[in-house]
């Protein structure tokens, strides 16, 4: 049996990958999956295995692997389900090291049949029905879906193929980014403890979404849970009531959510710089947003920060006529993207008087809109504090919003959202004193 780091490493970082059930067929899961890993660089090389074919993608078909001279590190299998346990046998003669079964049910006697390949052979498996497994650091994409390779910072767990697969699409529409992507699927072998042990240990991944809907080992992912916490923020997904049950214990430090979209608000904010306080200064250029801001910060761990006469002295000369000087700082509809940004670079020199800012911007004027882009990615690596912008509008904020996202700045269209997603910092901060 290999240890944990040789059969993650195969799993994540594999020198040779046989695709097994390759098609030429687009829409099949052997013609995706291949594709994909040619189309965003896997540099090691591949070997297609197929019946059917001769060649596929300009590279040489094999009807099985034991025709494969070269050692195989990892193998996706895309075979019809009644295959798969002569595919197995082939693999462990083979001495593949891991292997993803991204056909077969969940919920079927293959489940078993894989389970005791694995421990005959000592050869780690995902699934069967996994979504497969994409690492941004390894240009490994081995799953149906065209992700690109510039990579994010986060890492989805999804036990679940089809939700999981919807899940990166709602995240790839949303101008989200992942480090990694894996589906459990049937946990035959491999399950989350592993995975979470690995990813918590990534300096790539800075925030962990998990789908969950079937505990093998309560105890045990409880542990790893716990192990996983003191280094990355996690976010549970579940409609499972007795997953719900288990972790309820967790619920101050492990938000356990039955709404995927919500998870990804919470996890994009990690993506961005740490929040270490309560104390929010709120910039905006309309006084019904922030009226709306305010209201929405009930029941919150948020508070607004009481700003010193001298912060307002040192930003009194951005501030047009009118604004309202106290936070929230109300600039008006008069505030162009230069005195926003007088505002923001002034604030850095009273940065002991709030730990974040929340920007809140209507746009207006769509050109506007593009100055605030430009504009807030050139003070991304210039302010001090977070800075969380919401911009409120329509179809050209969304596109500024998932530009900024690209940029790795956490950006919201919504103030509610982006509210309860620094709340979510706040309190994993809190929890952790």
């Amino acid at each position: 049996m290999k240890d944990k780091e040789d059969f993650l490493e195969n799993l994540f970082n594999p020198r040779s990958i046989a695709v097994v059930g390759v098609s030429k067929t687009p829409g099949k899961a052997g013609h995706e999956i291949m594709n994909n890993l040619v189309r965003y660089g896997f540099k090691g090389p591949l070997y297609p295995i197929s019946h059917k074919y001769a060649e596929v993608q300009d590279i040489r078909c094999y009807r099985s692997v034991l025709d494969v001279t070269d050692d195989i590190d990892l193998a996706i299998v895309s075979t019809p389900e009644e295959y798969i346990p002569k595919v197995l046998e082939e693999l462990g003669a083979k001495g593949v090291r891991a292997a993803v079964i991204s056909s077969g049910r969940r919920w079927s006697s293959l489940v078993e049949r894989v389970a005791d390949a694995s421990r005959r052979y000592g050869m780690r498996v995902l699934g069967p029905s996994s979504l497969g497994i994409y690492s941004s650091k390894s240009r490994l994409n081995a799953t149906p879906i065209p992700l690109s390779t510039e990579g994010g910072g986060i890492a989805l767990i999804s036990e679940s193929k089809t939700l999981g697969i919807s899940m990166v699409n709602y995240g790839l529409s949303e101008g989200l980014g992942f480090s990694n992507i894996i589906g459990t699927g049937g946990k035959a072998d491999i399950d989350d403890q592993s995975l979470l042990d690995y990813l918590s240990e990534d300096d790539q991944v800075r925030s962990i979404v998990i789908h969950l809907e079937t505990l093998r080992d309560p105890k045990g992912l409880t542990d790893s849970l716990r192990n996983a916490l003191r280094r990355k923020p996690i976010l549970v997904v579940t409609g499972s009531g007795e997953v719900m049950r288990r972790l309820e214990p967790m619920k101050k430090e492990l938000p356990i959510l039955r709404d995927f979209t919500v998870a990804f608000d919470l996890s994009l904010v990690f993506t961005g710089r740490r929040i270490e306080g309560r104390r929010a200064l709120v910039v905006t250029n309309s006084s019904g947003a922030a009226n709306l801001l305010m209201g929405s910060l009930e029941g919150f761990n948020i508070e607004l920060a009481t700003l010193s006469e001298a912060f307002l002295d040192d930003i009194r000369m951005f501030i047009p006529e009118g604004s309202h000087l106290r936070n929230p700082l109300d600039l008006t509809s008069d505030a162009s993207p230069e005195i926003v940004r007088g505002v923001i670079e002034g604030s850095n020199m009273h940065g002991d008087e709030f730990d974040f800012i929340l920007l809140v911007y209507c746009e207006t004027n769509p050109l506007e809109t593009e100055k605030l882009h430009t504009m807030l990615i050139e003070l991304k690596d210039l302010v001090s504090k977070p800075l969380i912008p919401i911009l409120l509008g329509g179809d050209s904020v969304k596109r500024t919003v998932k530009a900024l996202r690209s940029e790795g700045i956490p950006s919201y269209y919504s103030i509610t959202r982006a509210v309860r997603a620094s709340d979510s910092m706040i309190r994993r901060l809190l929890a952790s004193k």
